[in-house]
């Protein structure tokens, strides 16, 4: 009878374990900026990876877009600040970088943000593109800063919206050939091309 859990028992202390192994690599990578680098690079080379379509790999691309947005939210006591994200030809779904600022980011092949939603800070002062950046349907919350953004092509923001500002002066600068139109009935306001 004992011998029948013995896999289990087994089981339970390969999970603690590997547990405790997680733990003590999150932990090192708070202290260590070469580990937080390899981290990041490695899950933005997976949502460079195009999808299969199937149900468990959207899951791993939305946990990974998910670690990704913690650690580049300046609030939260997880933050790594001086990532350089590259999003070279990301596929990114449902991402939502909440309150994240990006020190670094590149986006050499096509990037979507497509229905993003910016709670915080949207900043990507300096981000560089080589190809289309697509922010179709986004929704920016709060402050909102392109400035100095290199793009190749003019950034799309067809349907995209800035939340009401109403409550306090936000400071909104938005890439060449973009403007905040009037404020709609809820409040929020498209963005429009100037050209």
């Amino acid at each position: 009878m004992l011998q029948k859990h013995e896999p289990h028992r087994l089981a339970e202390q390969v999970a603690a374990d590997t547990r405790q192994h997680q733990l003590r690599t999150a932990a090192d990578a708070r202290e260590d900026a070469l580990a937080r680098r390899v981290i990041a690079e490695v899950l933005c080379a997976y949502l460079r990876m195009p999808p299969d379509g199937t149900a468990e790999e959207v899951q791993v691309r939305r946990a990974a877009q998910k670690i990704l947005e913690r650690h580049t939210h300046p609030g939260d006591i997880r933050h790594w600040p001086g990532l350089f994200l590259d999003f070279s030809g990301a596929h990114l779904d449902r991402v939502r970088f909440t309150g994240c600022r990006f020190e670094a980011i590149l986006f050499t092949g096509f990037a979507s943000f497509i229905s993003a939603r910016f709670d915080g800070e949207g900043n990507f002062q300096g981000a560089q593109s080589a190809d289309q950046v697509d922010f179709h349907n986004a929704r920016f919350v709060d402050d909102v800063n392109f400035g100095d953004a290199e793009f190749a092509a003019l950034p799309k923001l067809d349907h995209a919206e800035a939340g009401p500002d109403h409550l306090k002066l936000l400071q909104r600068h938005w890439p060449a050939g973009w403007t905040l139109g009037d404020p709609e009935d809820d409040g929020w306001a498209p963005l429009l091309r100037t050209d």
